[in-house]
C-alpha cells in the first residue's frame, strides 16, 4: 500500500508539472495584454510548479514573484528552449545564484529581448544587470 501512495504522489506531481507547462505554453502563445492580476498570479504559480521550487504554490503575486526571484536563476533563452520536456531539464539549466547567471550572461551572447520577456509576462525571471 505504501508503494501505491508513493506512485500516486509521483503521478500527481508529474500531472501538476504537465498542467503548469501546458498553461505556460498557452500563455506564451497568447499573452494577456491587459493587466489581469488573476492571469498573472496563475502564470507565476505555474512557473513555481514548473521549476519545482515549492510544493505549495504562493497565494499572492508578490509572494510568487519573491519566491521566483530568490530561487530561479535561469537564462530566459535557455528556459524557453528547454521548457515543456521535464523538470530535470529545467533544473539543469538553473544557475546556483544571480551572480553566476550574470557571469554566464556576460560570457555568452544568449540574451533575450527585454521587450519580449516583459510582453510574455516572464518579468519574474529577470535579474538586475548593469553593463
Amino acid at each position: 500500500m505504501e508503494y501505491e501512495s508513493e506512485t500516486h504522489e509521483a503521478r500527481t506531481t508529474n500531472s501538476s508539472y504537465e498542467d503548469a507547462a501546458a498553461y505556460i505554453t498557452q500563455y506564451l502563445d497568447a499573452p494577456v495584454k491587459k493587466k489581469n492580476p488573476g492571469a498573472k498570479l496563475l502564470l507565476l504559480q505555474a512557473l513555481v510548479v514548473e521549476f519545482g521550487i515549492s510544493k505549495q504554490p504562493p497565494a499572492s503575486i508578490s509572494s510568487a514573484t519573491k519566491l521566483l526571484k530568490a530561487s530561479v536563476h535561469v537564462n530566459v533563452n535557455d528556459y524557453v528552449a528547454k521548457r515543456g520536456k521535464d523538470q530535470s531539464e529545467l533544473q539543469q539549466i538553473m544557475q546556483p545564484s544571480k551572480k553566476a547567471l550574470r557571469k554566464d550572461l556576460r560570457r555568452s551572447s544568449r540574451r533575450s529581448s527585454l521587450k519580449w520577456v516583459k510582453e510574455h509576462g516572464l518579468n519574474a525571471l529577470l535579474i538586475g544587470f548593469s553593463h
